[in-house]
């Protein structure tokens, strides 16, 4: 070994400050103090060792203090110099104990484990089986090894040191009580619950005899003991054995104690289980501010608390709120540990079940890649960390329905967890559940049955009946048997997993809602009463979390959650308000019912289009003083926040850390800019805020709003199916459409192939028009529910699902047997339709016009295309040239009476051109006829835009695409927007109600837009947009709806109304893909 004996302990430098702070929990405190006693530490020959314990108390009081690198460094100190001593094998062992402890406080638990088993092994040489240091040893591994879920390996080593020390100190060791409950904890690991309470009731009775009843000792007792009820879903038992835990700690360490915030993290995680979310966020906020007050908001315990509070965020329907805290928390384990560790990986899990629960699996998919990334090379493919997280990434597949994908991974992971913990273990149990859920979705409904009976029989097993994991299994296994279309088979689970939350939960909680749903879907079939009945139940929990759900914080994250919050389009707990319409619908008498149906519609789906347009009229209503310029302060500052925070996940993504923390600074700078706009919007402006979140209107609201002659249209998708409703003045019908959303996507992509066949398959691609699939579609959707539009000549339509992307105008009343289009009776002829983004911004109330652009017209067009090049540029100069569509913008000029220098055309036409433009703020008519393009046609590009002429070189003013968010920039004040490109109208996936280019022009300012759904021939557009502004030039009482369909009856049939011929008319033109490629969106109303 070395020269030098080891000198007794007794010689050895203390550092009584610094362990008096330490006791206190003044960790960084005490760091600092023993190594300022280290540096004026000095060896002697005789005493070499004589600053050994230092170092080694050193590293400790480092690890607690948050600093993993210099508790690593103090520990391998001291492991050079015990290696220097002779006969020094004990005080090595106790060295390699304290590096064992820092690696493990950085999740390297197989490097930790490696050290652990070497000092053992010096400990067994040096002192014997039996020695207290030997069973010390023997503890620590077998809390690693627990740690690693293997805890029947590390029970014999927990009662081997349990044996040890009562060996060699006797029965009234103040360590006995903390190593029972040690072992407690390894047998509930091993779901031996029974035997891990009574190991428990002892640890208790020890402490309370040993240390007494009012030591801290007797308190961590106490949280072992309500952790293990805690599991057995005796929440109240648990509670009251986390705050007796929580009066001692309070009474002998003091409130701001760091052991205090962990008793107040345990009731919180306690209420968390519950659904008791306003409670458990309380807690964690207490333990966030002892953390910070202790040990600086750097350290990693504040990361934990971090994480925390975001899941009760996460819980309560609030992800968004949660994001800028897992991102603070993932930069303080950063600092801390590293980037390539397993405790950055379990950060990159987190923040990708974040923006997993927002809605948005593809932001985090990088992020479980590189989790997973991290724990193969650090922990191995074989370990249970590794596994997983390769169920982490095939859930998010699964979520972006790329299934075969994520199967393998499943697999594995399955594979791995059964080799490491067991087949009947919990983590199984866990993985089962996902693959049952992958192949529900896939439409195996006998595998997913299996699994699910499988993962709900271990939970049985190892819980016991009465545990919220055991009332889950129920849940999905019913879930499973109903998709599958076994409803009488699904009822008892059904029933099971209901009694159980409502036994076990609190009133309010989430969970209960999703069982009260389920069953009303089970029932619904059956024309069941008590279907609506647990549908309402359902609902009313919705609902009273909405209201409840308050943002939190300071006044920067509030802002911050609003502004993040526009990305979510559907709420987590949709399927209550979808169970209730299917229960509606299936009941005896579904008319009683309509009103209530029609206002769960409307609930069902917060459309980001409905909000954008909400701000946009709450703007509009601002006017042109002081709150319109705080109203458009507040909306950019919120865009610019979610484009940050995409920037900021691609960057995580790739391993950019300097980039993400330098985006997330910027994020947190807009938000405080964002506080302080709305601080003084709510002071000065108090009546904004009702007017930008939208609500559902009750059915006697909308026949208010209407005016005679006019009438409303509600498409929506729920659970597979289609529900449409139908609102005049005094009527109201509506209609569900079972296993719509597939077979009516069916028929709409067929349809749509014969309108624009470019976008189809080359099976479809051959096929013409079909009148007679368009009848269909309107016999399906529209004519059931027309009763209540009789005398309906203007119709409001909010259609989402399959027929977002259709104009319903392409809809055929009547067909001749014949399918000669000239007898075709067209939707077209019978109403003028206006599309709206959502039911409730039909004429809003307190939104006053704002003057029209006092300028005429100003249209882009016929970019220079040609040349090559790599990269998106290249792409752009190969796009087809579009000469036809300076024909089109002539012919518009010409119709409104504009000059030649109204346009701007060919190599002129660029995106810098159209941005700096000061006549389109003015102008009462803009044209943009060009290339659409849709979100991933780019690579990079997530948002849809309209090409122009490419640059030399991509600059950060012009890359040859104006962008979305670049358009929501600008300002427009113009009657009409004209958008003839392709595909500038449709929805993205078909599941809102606006695009995202067309919902730019409207935040923007404009009126109304026409936007095109596809292809159009140049000389039809020409005829049609112009048909359409020379109608309402002639006749100025002609709303822009009735307008638009004077123009498309004209270019269908080649007479106007006076019975003039339409220039340039070619029979081709009956066919809609001359006449209906455009749809009238406006913000309100028309």
């Amino acid at each position: 070994m070395g020269t030098a004996a080891a000198a007794p302990a007794a010689v050895r430098v203390r550092a009584p400050e610094a362990e008096a702070a330490f006791i206190a929990g003044r960790y960084g405190e005490a760091q600092g103090l023993v190594e300022a006693a280290l540096e004026r530490c000095r060896p002697t020959p005789t005493q070499p060792d004589r600053c050994l314990l230092l170092m080694m108390t050193g590293s400790g009081y480092a690890l607690a203090a948050g600093d993993a690198g210099a508790a690593e460094r103090l520990a391998n100190q001291a492991i050079g110099l015990s290696a220097t001593l002779r006969d020094g094998r004990g005080e090595l062992a106790m060295s390699r104990i304290s590096l064992a402890n820092a690696l493990a406080g950085q999740g390297r638990i197989a490097e930790a484990e490696d050290q652990t088993r070497q000092a053992l092994a010096l400990a067994r040489v040096e002192v014997g089986e039996g020695h207290i240091l030997t069973g010390s040893i023997q503890n620590t591994l077998a809390l690693l090894l627990t740690a690693q879920g293997r805890a029947a390996e590390a029970e014999p080593l927990q009662r081997a040191a349990l044996t040890a020390i009562r060996s060699a100190m006797g029965d009234r060791h103040p360590t006995l009580p903390t190593l029972m409950s040690g072992l407690a904890d390894n047998l509930a690991a091993q779901a031996r619950y029974r035997e891990a309470a009574d190991a428990q009731v002892e640890a208790l009775a020890l402490a309370r005899a040993i240390n007494g009843p009012q030591h801290p000792a007797t308190a961590v007792v106490l949280n072992g003991l309500g952790r293990l009820r805690q599991t057995l879903g005796a929440f109240s038992e648990a509670e009251a054995l986390y705050e007796a835990a929580a009066a001692i700690d309070a009474s002998a360490l003091g409130v701001q104690h760091p052991l205090a915030g962990r008793d107040a993290s345990n009731l919180g995680q306690l209420y968390l289980e519950q659904g008791r979310l306003a409670e458990a966020e309380t807690q964690f906020r207490r333990a966030l501010a002892i953390a910070e007050a202790a040990s600086g908001p750097s350290h990693p315990a504040v990361a934990t608390d971090l994480g925390d509070l975001a899941t009760v965020f996460a819980l309560g329907g609030r992800p968004e709120a949660g994001e800028p805290l897992l991102r603070r928390s993932l930069e303080i384990e950063r600092t801390a540990f590293g980037e390539d560790t397993p405790r950055m990986a379990a950060q990159y899990g987190a923040l990708a079940a974040n923006l997993e629960d927002q809605r948005r699996p593809a932001d985090a998919e990088p992020l479980r890649r590189r989790a997973l990334k991290i724990l193969r090379t650090s922990s191995g493919e074989a370990h249970p960390d590794t596994a997983h997280a390769l169920a982490g990434a095939a859930g998010n597949l699964v979520a972006q329905g790329r299934r075969d994908d994520a199967r393998p991974l499943l697999l594995q992971a399955l594979e791995v967890q059964e080799a490491a913990l067991g087949a009947d273990s919990l983590a199984v149990a866990g993985i089962l559940s996902q693959i049952g859920v992958l192949e529900a979705q896939a439409g195996n409904p006998g595998a997913a049955e299996s699994a699910f009976r499988r993962a709900l029989a271990i939970r049985r097993a190892r819980l016991g009946e009465s545990s919220p994991a055991t009332a889950t299994g129920h849940h999905n296994l019913a879930a499973a048997l109903e998709l599958a279309g076994r409803p009488e088979a699904a009822e008892a689970p059904a029933r099971a997993a209901l009694g159980l939350r409502r036994a076990i939960l609190p009133d309010g909680h989430p969970d209960i809602a999703a069982s009260e749903a389920l069953l009303a879907r089970i029932l619904a079939p059956r024309a069941n009463a008590a279907a609506l009945e647990h549908a309402r139940a359902a609902m009313t929990l919705v609902r009273t979390r909405r209201l409840q759900a308050g943002a939190a914080g300071d006044a920067a994250a509030r802002a911050e959650l609003r502004a993040r919050s526009a990305q979510s389009t559907r709420d987590p707990a949709d399927r209550a308000f979808a169970a209730f319409l299917a229960a509606a619908a299936q009941s005896p008498d579904p008319d009683t019912l309509g009103a209530e149906a029609f206002l769960a519609a409307q609930d069902l789906e917060v459309s980001a289009a409905g909000l954008a347009m909400a701000q946009t009229a709450a703007r509009t209503a601002a006017g042109a003083g002081d709150l319109a310029r705080l109203a458009r302060r507040q909306q950019d500052l919120s865009s610019a926040i979610r484009v940050l925070d995409a920037q900021a996940v691609q960057a995580l993504g790739a391993g950019l850390s300097d980039k993400a923390s330098a985006l997330r600074v910027a994020i947190e700078t807009a938000a405080r800019d964002l506080a302080a706009v709305e601080a003084d919007l709510r002071e000065h402006y108090p009546g904004y805020a009702t007017l930008v979140s939208p609500q559902p209107l009750s059915l006697e609201e909308v026949q208010a709003r209407l005016a005679p002659g006019e009438g409303l249209l509600l498409i929506t998708p729920a659970d597979g199916d289609i529900y449409v409703f139908a609102v005049g003045r005094r009527g109201l019908s509506w209609r569900r459409l079972p296993g719509g959303v597939d077979s009516l996507a069916e028929q709409v992509a067929v349809l749509r192939c014969g309108l624009d066949p470019l976008t189809c398959g080359s099976a479809r691609a051959a096929a013409a028009f079909d009148p007679r699939l368009a009848h269909a579609l309107y016999v399906a959707v529209v004519r059931p529910v027309e009763p209540a539009l009789v005398g309906v000549r203007r119709l409001f339509v909010t259609a989402g699902g399959p027929l977002a992307s259709l104009p319903v105008d392409a809809l055929a009343v009547g067909v001749p047997r014949s399918g000669d289009l000239r007898r075709v009776r067209w939707l077209a002829d019978r109403y003028a339709v206006t599309s709206l983004p959502a039911v409730a911004v039909l004429r809003p109330k307190g939104v006053a016009k704002v003057p029209r652009g006092t300028g005429g017209f100003v249209g882009y067009g016929d970019p220079a295309f040609g040349g090559g090049g790599s990269g998106d540029l290249g792409v752009l100069r190969r796009m087809e040239p579009l000469p036809g569509t300076r024909q089109e913008l002539d012919a518009m000029a010409r119709a409104l009476g504009a000059p030649p220098s109204s346009l701007v055309l060919g190599a002129a036409a660029t995106e810098p051109a159209v941005r700096s433009d000061p006549r389109l703020a003015e102008a009462r008519v803009v044209a943009f006829a060009t290339h659409g393009l849709l979100p991933g046609e780019l690579n990079g590009r997530n948002e849809p835009g309209l090409v122009f002429t490419p640059p030399a070189a991509t600059s950060p003013g012009d890359d040859g695409l104006l962008g979305a968010s670049e358009v929501a920039q600008m300002s427009f004040r113009a009657e009409w927007v004209i958008l003839s490109a392709c595909n500038t109208g449709s929805a993205e996936g078909g599941s809102d109600s606006l695009s995202a280019l067309a919902r730019a022009f409207l935040y923007a300012g404009a009126e109304a837009l026409v936007a095109s759904h596809w292809r159009v021939a140049d000389d039809a557009t020409a005829a049609l947009t112009v048909e359409m502004l020379a109608a309402e030039q002639a006749d100025p009482r002609l709303s822009r709806a009735e307008a638009r369909q004077r123009a498309m009856r004209a270019v269908r049939t080649g007479r106007r109304t006076d019975g003039s011929a339409v220039a340039g008319w070619t029979p081709d033109w009956r066919d809609p893909t001359a006449w209906a490629p455009f749809t009238l969106i406006a913000a309100s109303s028309d």
